[in-house]
This record gives C-alpha cells, sequence and structure tokens, in this order.
C-alpha cells in the first residue's frame, strides 16, 4: 500500500509524468501513466547513449547533437508528458527539451531525486538511510520535511576502525533504529559488514513510492531498476510538488548554428579526444549507473567529517579547561 499523502497526490498528477537524468555518456528516463482509478503503472523507461564530446562533468558542451540525441526521446515518451529533471545551472537542457517537443517541464533539486526513495513522509519520522552507488555509499539522513547529505563511505572505508560507531552515533536521533538500504552493492560484503557492527538494516526498492504493489507489480527486474534510480526519484518528486516549472521556448537558434558552421570552423572547436581520456570516460561511466555521480561528487567522506567533528570537540573541551586554569 502507498502511503495516504503519495495517494493523495496522485488524484492531481497529469496523465503521464516523466523522470529524465543526464550522465555524460546516457539519458535514462521513466515515465509513469495515472489510471482513472488513480492506479500508477510504469508506461515507459529506458535509456539513451550519449556520445563522447556531448557532454562533460554534467554540462552540455554540444548543443546541436544534444539536441539531436533529445529527439530521440519523442519515440518513448508521451509529448504531453510532464517531465521532471534535476536543477543545475546548465540550461542547454531545459532548450533541448523544449526542440525536442516538450513544454511541460519541472525542475528539482538532485537530492529530491534520491529523497523519491527513502522518504517517510512523516513529519515527526527520521531515518538513516544508505544508498549504494556500487564501490560508493551515501549517507543520508531524511526526515518528514527535507534530506541531509551527512557523508558517503568507499569500500575501503567501511572496513575501517570506528565507522560502525559513527553509524550509530546517527542513530542515536533517528526514530527508527533500523538503517534504511537501497541501491546497488558491488557485492554482499556491505550487508555483512554492518550486520558485524550490530546494525540493522532494512531494504527497500526505488518503485515503494509509486506502484500499489497490491495492485500492480512493473515488469522490471530489480537489478535493472538499480539504473533508473535518478528518473524514479524525480517522478516520486514531482508528484509530491514544490517543483520549479520552466517557461519554454523553441531555441531555433542552434538549427542555424549548425547549418551556417563551416568545416574549418568546426574543426577549431572539436575535441581531440586521446586514448587516456576515453579509458577515464569509460571509467567514469561504469560507476555512473545511477546517474548519480555529477551531483554527488563533492560529497565528503563520512570518516573525514567524524574526524572533523572529533577535532572540534577536543578544541571546545580544551578552550574550557584553559578558562578553568
Amino acid at each position: 500500500m502507498l502511503l495516504p499523502v503519495v495517494t493523495e497526490a496522485i488524484t492531481h498528477a497529469p496523465k503521464y509524468i516523466a523522470g529524465i537524468s543526464f550522465s555524460d555518456r546516457s539519458i535514462r528516463f521513466v515515465e509513469v501513466e495515472r489510471h482513472k482509478d488513480n492506479l500508477l503503472t510504469l508506461s515507459s523507461y529506458g535509456q539513451i547513449t550519449i556520445p563522447y564530446d556531448v557532454m562533460e562533468s554534467g554540462k552540455v558542451i554540444n548543443m546541436v547533437e544534444f539536441t539531436e540525441v533529445m529527439r530521440k526521446l519523442n519515440s518513448s515518451l508521451n509529448s504531453n508528458a510532464r517531465v521532471i529533471i534535476r536543477k543545475d545551472d546548465d540550461h542547454h537542457k531545459v532548450d533541448a527539451l523544449a526542440f525536442a517537443g516538450y513544454t511541460d517541464i519541472y525542475l528539482k533539486e538532485g537530492i529530491d531525486a534520491l529523497r523519491g526513495i527513502f522518504i517517510p513522509w512523516h513529519t515527526d519520522a527520521q531515518r538513516i538511510c544508505l544508498f549504494a552507488n556500487y564501490d560508493t555509499t551515501y549517507v543520508l539522513r531524511v526526515t518528514g520535511y527535507d534530506t541531509e547529505l551527512l557523508g558517503k563511505i568507499s569500500k575501503e572505508e567501511l572496513f575501517s576502525p570506528g565507522i560502525g560507531d559513527v553509524l550509530r552515533s546517527y542513530l542515536e536521533e533517528a526514530t527508527d533504529p533500523r538503517i534504511l538500504m537501497a541501491g546497488k552493492y558491488e557485492d554482499e560484503s556491505y550487508v555483512e559488514q554492518l550486520a558485524l557492527y550490530g546494525l540493522v538494516t532494512e531494504e527497500t526498492t526505488i518503485w515503494k513510492n509509486l506502484f500499489d504493489f497490491s495492485r500492480y507489480i512493473p515488469e522490471i527486474p530489480q537489478d535493472e531498476s538499480y539504473q533508473y534510480t535518478v528518473p524514479a526519484g524525480l517522478v516520486v518528486a514531482g508528484l509530491m510538488g514544490d517543483s520549479e516549472k520552466i517557461s519554454v521556448s523553441t531555441p531555433t537558434r542552434y538549427v542555424s548554428h549548425k547549418s551556417n558552421k563551416s568545416n574549418k570552423e568546426k574543426g577549431k572547436t572539436d575535441t581531440v579526444i586521446s586514448k587516456e581520456t576515453t579509458k577515464r570516460k569509460e571509467r567514469r561511466a561504469s560507476q555512473d549507473q545511477g546517474g548519480l555521480a555529477d551531483f554527488l561528487v563533492d560529497v565528503q567522506p563520512l570518516t573525514k567529517l567524524a574526524e572533523d567533528k572529533r577535532k572540534q570537540s577536543e578544541k571546545k573541551l580544551s578552550r574550557k579547561y584553559t578558562k578553568l586554569l
């Protein structure tokens, strides 16, 4: 059963709503359809490969080619779908969507994509959640109002002394002693190590806040579902409101830009990809299956944050002791 607040949100949802996530090498999308009985079903999902030198570090660097890629969405998404994408400072994504024919476009903060998986939707609830992106785990504090990224843990750090104590310290403020987990783990050692720390975990899925499993189960394997974490989370976030609607206009200037560009000018701006650059991009793409790396890149390691917190506490104690002297 869906939570009542989600059920209520579905009654006000458009016929089709789609979440789209972007990484340097692919576009992933999830579209759901609302039926007359307010049942949501998975109407479309998939991914489209983005050629090299079209996006870099989450930014569009070749608008002409990027627009051509976006047009490929037309064969998969309903033309009247409400589209939800992550908010960033690159307006080219909105322009390309408009050029592809989508006019009902909304923006959400990146953290809301993860919130769509974990949200308790109870104002007095607070959960500690782990989201695994292969060999990196992101630690979040999720409440009834917002989501806070606490830090990240590498596979090596998970086995380092003290990490269990750090996680337990966060659980002291939670309303549920269990750690809620989602994502794609490199192997079972993550869960096994958490159990050795005496931590109790509870697995969840990215679809739990979208579909009423008593009425409908999406026909997509669980292992494959992980790749659509961000677009599915954006759909949930879009359902729950507080989205920023964008006024769009067709960016026809990009068509003339492509037709007027001479081969000589094109040669000046084309990027030459070295073998090393290609390998680096391929390695990054392999770790970006969930479309998360671009907005989680600056998250600090949990062990570093814990060490900084310990040092700050020691400084406070030292100042207090000095005053006493």
